[in-house]
């Protein structure tokens, strides 16, 4: 018996599941009520085996384990939704494309590059300075005057990051 599904579960793990979600309209996010996990998904305990939530939800509803390549993808956007007409089955490939048609990621197509991105620290201006003092001044004393990792300087010297900037 695969673990991801709860149709093939115990009526008392179903119970204990359902107990943990907050049941709405079949439009409405139904939200996960119990332990959260990395990046807010519900996160439910079957054994000693944890699992997302979501991905039980998914399960329950295709009637099938999801394969290990299969993620639970949210239509609505929502981590801790687990309303299974909002989940839909996918790679990781296809999860990232959605990601980026609904514009959830920091950067695609060259576009909240640099200043743009909501998580930059740093200003162009910085980036320019940070180049300008390669040989001049350390790396680490760099990274504590601007309050980034060593790491970050070596990505905006060597370009794989900021290369918008000439």
């Amino acid at each position: 018996m695969g673990r991801d599904v709860l149709s093939k579960s115990s009526d008392s793990i179903k119970a204990r599941f359902w107990g943990k979600v907050d049941v709405r309209a079949d439009d409405d996010c139904w939200l996960w009520l119990g332990t959260l996990g990395h990046g807010q998904y519900g996160k439910f305990k079957i054994g000693a085996q944890s699992y997302r939530a979501s991905r039980l939800s998914l399960g329950a509803r295709l009637g099938r384990d999801l394969g290990g390549d299969e993620f639970a993808c949210h239509h609505c956007d929502n981590p801790p939704c687990v309303n299974p007409s909002h989940l839909f089955a996918g790679s990781q490939l296809e999860n990232m494309a959605d990601a980026v048609k609904k514009g959830r990621t920091y950067r695609w197509n060259g576009q909240r590059a640099g200043t743009d991105n909501p998580r930059a620290k740093l200003t162009e201006y910085d980036v320019l300075e940070i180049r300008r003092l390669r040989g001049v001044e350390s790396a680490r004393s760099i990274s504590k005057r601007f309050g980034i990792c060593v790491r970050t300087i070596s990505d905006i010297r060597t370009r794989r990051t900021w290369s918008n900037l000439p």
